[in-house]
Order: structure tokens, then C-alpha cells, then sequence
């Protein structure tokens, strides 16, 4: 679900702490400003979607977003990133065989 919610972002990874009090996700993203959006509107958003679904208390899950600092490190944002801008019709410059292997294999988890 949140993966849907945040393909255009390209986020890399989705951390979820549980601890008895409340649980924790926080969403690594190569750019924050998206999934923030003006005034935490996104995360709120988000936060709304997942107490729903999950039927969990008014403050039983607390969203928050972290910036990949080095994106090229991260193969999952690389074939995100690779798919969306396929998506999108932009020109591939920096492309060579060594890293097709590792597209291939994360592309299927880039868009599940």
C-alpha cells in the first residue's frame, strides 16, 4: 500500500519499529520534499491511510521520512528510479551491462 502510494518518490526502503506504545515506520526516500509535500500533508495523509487499514488508535502509529544521502549505494532506488523515468519517456544515459543484471533482478520488487 504504501509502496503504491509512494512509487513517483522513489523512496528506497520502509522501516517499521513496533514498540508497545506505538509503531514507528519511517520511510527512506531519495527526495523528502515529495513525500512531505507543503505542511506534513503527505504524512498525514499516510499516517490516516495506515490507521485505517489496520484499525489502529488515534496515536498508535507515528510515520516519519528520512533522506537517502547516497542513492547510487541503494540497487532497489537505482531500478526505481530506472523504471520510472522508463515510465515517463526520459532518455537512459548512464546505463551499462554490469548494472542490467542487477536491474533484472530488482525490477520485479521495484513496482510490487
Amino acid at each position: 500500500m504504501l509502496a503504491w502510494k509512494l512509487t513517483e518518490d522513489i523512496y528506497s526502503d520502509v522501516e517499521v519499529h513496533v514498540t508497545p506504545m506505538h509503531s514507528e515506520i519511517i520511510i527512506h526516500a531519495m527526495w523528502t520534499w515529495n513525500v512531505l509535500r507543503e505542511k506534513d500533508r503527505m504524512v498525514k495523509k499516510l499516517t490516516s491511510i495506515v490507521r485505517m487499514r489496520f484499525n489502529v488508535p488515534e496515536n498508535g502509529v507515528k510515520l516519519y521520512t528520512k533522506k537517502v544521502f547516497n542513492c547510487g549505494l541503494y540497487a532497489i532506488a537505482q531500478a526505481k528510479s530506472l523504471c520510472y523515468n522508463l515510465l515517463g519517456g526520459l532518455a537512459i544515459r548512464r546505463y551499462n551491462l554490469h548494472e542490467s543484471l542487477l536491474l533484472f533482478v530488482y525490477m520485479d520488487y521495484a513496482f510490487v
